[in-house]
């Protein structure tokens, strides 16, 4: 496959304005990735502010890895938190907010969580359009055929919430998942915004104003000489692996070679904290601790198990035994939700490490600090298997033995349902 990098730069930007109405703000929002938060307070002598802080408190407490269930229990409970705070407080009753919340999910998936009137939006190839229903009752009507959607912006009820925290002692959530592609942007607002600027004009907007391409980011992160010294190799190679995951401020006059740099420099910046003894001790080099660290970065969601994984692949490579990790087979379809059928995990490609005993060619991700560390430190234990558990927790079952490894795959498909 292409050693283009899976990465797509990110302009984040986060914005609330009072306004020429109100004499305070009741908006609040979330701008921490992987997860974006918007939510709109109601409610009189400023407890709709009151109201969206807790929302947004909620789920900006979460902690890493992020799951969807977990977004959903925290709206829950911000919900009942709302209600709490407004039976105790005359002056707050009746308060309540609105949340859209947005989690990008590895393998380029959106998972979207939605109550009340504020909306999702997907721009991508000029065009603009809606991810979320709102919540209210002009959007019912539109949504029964009785009033036509050009009609909902000036309808006297566009402003009568039907959903929203705070509102009743269950709530329901929307729940919605998109696929994102190279140079989609992703727009969550208050009616605040959609109700004063209509679809059309929003999109000339963001046509005017998303200026990096990821057409150019890939050219720039491509084989290149740059990517041959940062590897120590002999040929051209990707600068995947290298480009350090965080949030970069990105001003009007950024470039893409700016972003790039930032990201090195990060990289740079991070691995100088790893240290490298033990690893050199096994006869492998940086690069190959990076290879092992974007393996552990895409096959695992809780932190504690890094460790874990990586210490099999070092006991793996010892013994000569193939890897056999599911990410590398789907990086080498050039695709992180492709089906592992038996062609597919049959595919010819150096990246395939059910197919090809050691390390793959490169990195198959660009890993964080925490992968970094695991792999420059995995845990010393005899493990030489995992699989998921298919519990709804994001953790594996390991194993010494590979009969104990085929009672755990039961287990696994038993959890699954299957």
């Amino acid at each position: 496959m292409s050693e283009a990098p899976q990465l797509r730069p990110v302009e984040l930007t986060a914005l609330s304005d009072t306004g020429l109405v109100r004499g305070h703000n009741e908006d609040r929002y979330l701008a921490q990735p992987p997860l974006m938060v918007v939510a709109d307070g109601m409610g009189g002598a400023q407890a709709g502010e009151v109201a969206a802080g807790v929302a947004v408190d909620r789920l900006g407490g979460l902690t890493t890895p992020l799951a969807v269930d977990e977004l959903q229990r925290a709206i829950e409970e911000a919900n009942a938190e709302i209600r709490r705070l407004a039976a105790e407080d005359p002056d707050r009753a009746g308060m309540g907010t609105t949340v859209t919340a947005a989690l990008l999910e590895d393998g380029g998936r959106l998972e979207l969580l939605h109550v009340g009137d504020s909306r999702a939006y997907l721009f991508r190839d000029g065009r603009l359009r809606r991810l979320t229903d709102d919540h209210s009752l002009v959007g019912e009507m539109v949504r029964r055929g009785a009033l036509a959607p050009e009609e909902a912006d000036a309808h006297p009820q566009r402003n009568v919430i039907t959903r929203a925290l705070g509102a009743e002692p269950d709530v329901e959530v929307d729940r919605s998942s998109e696929p994102l592609a190279g140079g989609d942007v992703l727009l969550l607002c208050t009616d605040g915004l959609s109700s004063a600027v209509g679809e059309e004009e929003i999109a000339r907007i963001l046509a005017r104003r998303t200026r990096l391409s990821a057409g150019a980011y890939l050219a720039a992160t491509g084989p290149s000489a740059r990517g041959a010294r940062l590897a120590g190799r002999d040929r051209h190679t990707s600068l995947e692996g290298f480009l350090f995951p965080a949030t970069f401020l990105v001003g009007t006059k950024t470039t893409v070679a700016d972003i790039v740099d930032e990201q090195l420099a990060a990289y740079d910046a991070n691995a100088a904290t790893v240290g490298y003894r033990y690893a050199r001790s096994r006869n492998l080099t940086r690069y190959d601790v990076l290879i092992i660290a974007s393996m552990v970065e895409r096959e695992v969601r809780d932190p504690r198990e890094r460790p874990v994984v990586a210490g099999i692949i070092y006991n793996r490579l010892r013994r000569g035994m193939p890897l056999q990790i599911d990410a590398t087979v789907l990086y080498a379809l050039g695709s992180w939700t492709a089906p592992l059928t038996p062609s597919a995990l049959g595919v010819d490609s150096p990246y395939n490490t059910r197919r090809h005993a050691g390390l793959p060619p490169g990195p198959i991700s660009n890993p964080g600090l925490a992968s970094l560390k695991a792999a420059a430190h995995p845990s010393r234990t005899r493990y030489l298997y995992y699989v998921a558990r298919n519990d709804g927790t994001g953790r594996h079952y390991f194993s010494a033995t590979l009969a104990q490894f085929e009672r755990d795959i039961a287990r696994s498909r038993a959890n699954a349902g299957r």
